[in-house]
Parts: structure tokens; sequence; C-alpha cells
């Protein structure tokens, strides 16, 4: 982001700095040690964009943090949003069904993202809120022009006949490699499953994104959305916002085998 944008100040935050050796951060970008869900008050108000990507489910209170976003936003300010369904999808959007080791669809990616997502909704109330965003906006009074749309992306360049899509997908494996060891040194400090476990599906996963063609052709779903700060004096929220009797966490997890039900 800093370099695609050298005339910008660029702070990046997480719960665990990055590792890159001071020369790669260019000089207008710096890292701060920043947890979304206590530290957003340490912030001064004087962001023009602010950048919330793939760390849904580490957001204990999506609604309490968009108006922590809002009172950091000057007037005007952008806030941009990014998560990821968790589960492999097929071209029409369906859930790829998980399938035993040794099937010619076993992927060693979607177990490891099941063991993922099944600790994060075992610690505590749902994250995976990107289906009610539209709500959370619009009852919070200081954001308008609230825009959201979801891309159905395939996992590696297999697709016949790609064109601009073959970048993108290209992209998609690319990142893959590197979040998918992320992912798995996430579920490995939880210490919930077998340390051996999470090692094996992690080089199965990685393997199965250098390979081509890969042994699953499926697709995740993305969603992207913004929204805009008003020009109104920031306005915290007077009540907790309350999931709606119709949510279903069972429309963000991964089904399991049988023999797990």
């Amino acid at each position: 982001m800093a370099k695609k944008f050298p005339h910008a100040n660029v702070l990046g935050s997480d719960v665990v700095l990055p590792g890159h050796p001071e020369e790669s951060v260019p000089s207008n970008c710096h890292f701060e040690f920043l947890d979304v869900n206590k530290d957003m008050g340490k912030l001064q108000e004087i962001y023009d964009v602010v950048h919330w990507r793939l760390v849904e489910s580490s957001t204990v209170d999506a609604d309490q943090f968009f108006y922590d976003v809002a009172r950091v936003l000057r007037p005007g300010g952008v806030f941009i949003a990014v998560a990821g369904d968790p589960r492999l999808l097929d071209e029409t959007g369906t859930v790829v069904p998980l399938k035993r080791e040794g099937d010619p669809q076993y992927s060693h990616f979607q177990h490891l993202l099941k063991r993922l997502a099944d600790h994060q909704f075992a610690e505590g109330p749902p994250r995976l809120l990107h289906g009610l965003w539209d709500q959370m906006y619009g009852s919070n009074p200081n954001f308008k022009d609230f825009r959201l749309q979801e891309f159905l992306l395939p996992t590696g360049p297999w697709e016949e006949g790609m064109s601009q899509r073959r970048e993108i997908a290209e992209m998609m494996a690319e990142n893959m490699l590197r979040i998918v060891r992320s992912w798995a040194d996430s579920v490995r400090s939880h210490g919930k499953y077998p340390r051996e476990e999470i090692n094996r599906l992690e080089e199965g996963a990685l393997q199965e994104f250098r390979d081509f063609p890969p042994g699953v052709r499926a697709y995740q779903k993305w969603i992207f959305a913004t929204a805009v700060r008003t020009d109104s004096a920031w306005s915290a929220r007077t009540q907790p916002w309350k999931l709606p009797e119709w949510f279903s966490t069972a429309d963000h997890i991964i089904p399991s085998l049988p023999e797990d039900s």
C-alpha cells in the first residue's frame, strides 16, 4: 500500500508485527502493535482511509469497531472492509463437501480451513457477519454511501479460456501460499489439534496450490465493502447491536464428515 501510494503516510497494525527487515519497509510506512478490540482509542482522528482486511474473524464486535473507525476517519474519509468466506465453493456458489483422505477430491486446504473455522466459532459469539454489514452500516449515523460487492474467484488459474480472470486467479494462488502458513500458525498456537496433524495439513495445502492442474478445482467468495464518513460530528454507539433472530451460524460452518458429526 505504501509503495503504491508514496505520497501517503501509512500505518500498518496487527497483534503480531511483521518480521520484515527495516530496509524493505518504505519510509512512508510504519507498524504498530494494535488490537482492534481494545486499542482503537489510541488512534487520533487524522485518517483519510481505513482498510480492514481479512480480520473479521478476529474482531469480537464488528459493529462497535465500525463506530471506532468512524471516529478516527476525517469527514469524507473512506472505510474499506474485505472479508472471505472460509468455505470452498463450486462454480454455482454451493459448498464443496469435505472428503475423506484417499478420495480423489480430498483437500488438505479445506480440512485446514475447517480446523481454523471450528476454533474461531468455539471462541465465542459469531464473528463472520459480513452478510449483515448492510444492517450495521445502515444503523450507524457516521457513515453514508455504503456499497458492497461479492466475487466468486477460482483458487488457482485452472479455468479454461481464462483471460482477465487468469491474473486474478494467479494472484489468488500466490496469496494462498502466503496465507496458509499464517492460518496454520494460528491453529497450532491454540493447541486444540495435534501439532503433527496441522503440520501435515499445512504442507499438503501448500502442495495443492503449487500443483497444476490442482486435484480440487474450487472457488472462494470474497466480500468487499466501502463507506464514506459523514461531515457530521461523530456519534458514539448508544446500545449494543443485536443479531437478527433469523441469522444462523450454519451458513458459515464447513459441514463435518458424518463420522465427526
